[in-house]
């Protein structure tokens, strides 16, 4: 008997020690003007934090004496894909609305959220704009890079788009989530963990439920601002996240491989003995660059993290030696016969 969800949205924060970002996230998720009809509630995942988080969350919430429903969970596994989990599991509404513990949700989000996914079926996923606040004046650099910050827009318009939204306010429909386990599909990247600067999940997602033919779709009316703390913002941690963004595509290339149509022309190869070749063959042929990344800070160096990248691919090749060839074959797998079911 299949699960029957209730029509609504659910808003998931995931925290880990976020004490000093929560105050001003739950105030704006408490000023959400949504029409009587449309349920909602708030789901707080506390995710190994080893600070007050979960008395602050309460603290605050109360201040606003609102009927929502709203609840606390306790997640020990650390890493944003256990806590998302979590919350996907015990939440009540068909529409997941994430929201980062630093996002300050405008106050029509959850309604426009829920008046986009309610009107378009096809929709397994939705993102939008997001605008970036700053603790400090960022450096000059951070504007030419705020994608790799998740801000900024999505698209040129509004619509579906072919790659992936950012996690910051991700709208993910549940019943596709559902569909998509319920078919034996595993995910492999985790997310952060705690101060550890890995990435790919919310790509790895998007990329999932377009294997099963929902549409991934940005929207510039759903508006969140994105406050930026000054330790994040420093050019050694920009360069860690882009480290992290090479790893990721060692998971990533195979969904591309497969969503592009299984041929060798879209570029990405089947073999991970050509794909870590490629990539051996570039440090090679960029022995200045390479040195300079490891030398220098660089700050602003568009070539420094290009090489970042590339080391970060390199180390996700050689983690996944043993199951690289086999993911591709696995993901094609899944996607043919998600049909035959």
């Amino acid at each position: 008997m299949k699960e029957r969800i209730n029509q609504g949205v659910s808003i998931i924060v995931c925290c880990f020690n976020s004490v000093k970002r929560l105050p001003e996230t739950i105030k704006h998720i408490a000023k959400q003007i949504v029409p009587e009809e449309i349920k909602w509630e708030v789901i707080i995942i506390n995710n190994a934090s080893t600070d007050n988080t979960k008395e602050v969350a309460q603290s605050e919430w109360e201040k606003y004496n609102l009927t929502v429903d709203f609840t606390i969970i306790e997640q020990p596994v650390p890493g944003l894909k256990a806590a998302r989990e979590k919350g996907i599991e015990i939440s009540k509404y068909e529409y997941l609305l994430f929201c980062d513990d630093d996002n300050w949700l405008m106050n029509n989000y959850t309604h426009t959220a829920y008046e986009i996914m309610s009107s378009y079926p096809e929709i397994g996923i939705l993102g939008g704009y997001s605008e970036a606040v700053f603790e400090e004046e960022p450096p000059k650099w951070f504007h030419e890079h705020k994608f790799g910050y998740a801000v900024g827009k999505q698209a040129e318009i509004s619509g579906e788009i072919k790659g992936s939204v950012y996690g910051a306010g991700m709208v993910l429909r549940k019943s596709a989530w559902i569909r998509l386990l319920d078919h034996g599909f595993k995910f492999t990247l985790s997310g952060r963990k705690g101060k550890k600067l890995t990435a790919g999940e919310d790509c790895e997602m998007c990329y999932a439920i377009r294997l099963m033919k929902f549409k991934i779709f940005y929207d510039e009316r759903l508006v969140l601002k994105h406050f930026m703390p000054a330790s994040r913002i420093t050019w050694r941690v920009f360069r860690k996240m882009y480290r992290g963004f090479g790893i990721q595509n060692a998971v990533l290339y195979p969904y591309q491989y497969v969503i592009n149509g299984n041929n060798e022309e879209n570029g990405f190869m089947l073999s991970w003995k050509k794909r870590i070749f490629d990539t051996i063959i570039w440090f090679l042929k960029n022995p200045k660059l390479v040195f300079k990344t490891f030398l220098i800070e660089g700050e602003g160096d568009i070539g420094i993290l290009s090489t970042e990248r590339k080391i970060g691919l390199l180390i996700g090749l050689l983690k996944r030696k043993s199951d690289y060839d086999k993911s591709f074959f696995d993901i094609k797998t899944f996607a043919e016969s998600y049909y035959k079911k």
